[in-house]
């Protein structure tokens, strides 16, 4: 999804790094996040670039600063009143024909069954997880893991961007979520959560029809 040659990358909820840390040939690698003990465990892992603790919505970097920007797996915690200055924010600082990655869970036949969003929508079900794991969460109540279409996706890119890649897939990824969710709570080893991991990333990658799909890959250049 990102060109060889590119010199600069901005990865927005760029969380431990693990985006920029798979792209070390591009000189300028920049990862914001607003959660700062994140920012701690990526600088330790990738003190190649450069991360900050930052909100995606309010970024301190000028017009047409980067070739890429990269949204991973990040408007579906953002909440719905932010989503828009997240997006904009990204498209400001891309230049002209530079791409935006978006990646995030697609809304389908499962999704209510998704255990990173019971916090919205199963409150019940997840204060009994709290009860069991301890901790609290670091976002409000309303603001889980919000699956979204194609179509909402290209609401916020108002017309824009030009789509050059767009990948549905993980047919059953809620499902896999709940195994490993189970996995964490009944204490199995790491051996096997990571093996699931695995199968569940590879399950991701599978093409499914929109009305089946729970994983949104898109990839869109910026118009000039």
């Amino acid at each position: 999804m990102v060109r060889a040659g590119t010199r600069s990358v901005i990865d927005i909820g760029c969380g431990t790094g693990s985006v920029l840390n798979s792209l070390p040939g591009v000189d300028r690698r920049v990862g914001v996040d607003t959660d700062g003990e994140l920012i701690a465990i990526a600088r330790a892992a990738v003190p190649a670039a450069q991360f900050e603790v930052i909100d995606g919505g309010r970024l301190p970097f000028e017009d047409s600063s980067f070739e890429v920007a990269v949204l991973s797996e990040v408007l579906e915690h953002v909440g719905n009143a932010n989503k828009v200055g997240v997006v904009n924010e990204a498209l400001r600082v891309l230049a002209p024909g530079g791409r935006l990655i978006v990646t995030c869970p697609h809304r389908g036949p499962f999704s209510r069954l998704d255990p990173l969003d019971f916090k919205r929508s199963m409150p019940r079900l997840y204060a009994a997880y709290r009860s069991r794991r301890g901790g609290s969460p670091k976002t409000a109540a309303d603001i889980g893991h919000v699956p979204l279409t194609r179509s909402e996706v290209d609401a916020l890119l108002q017309g824009r961007t030009t789509t050059v890649d767009l990948r549905l897939g993980g047919p059953v990824s809620p499902l896999l979520a709940n195994v490993m969710l189970v996995l964490m709570l009944t204490r199995r080893p790491d051996s096997w959560r990571y093996a699931l991991a695995q199968v569940s990333d590879r399950e991701q990658s599978l093409p499914s029809p929109p009305w089946f799909a729970h994983a949104l890959r898109m990839t869109v250049e910026l118009d000039a």
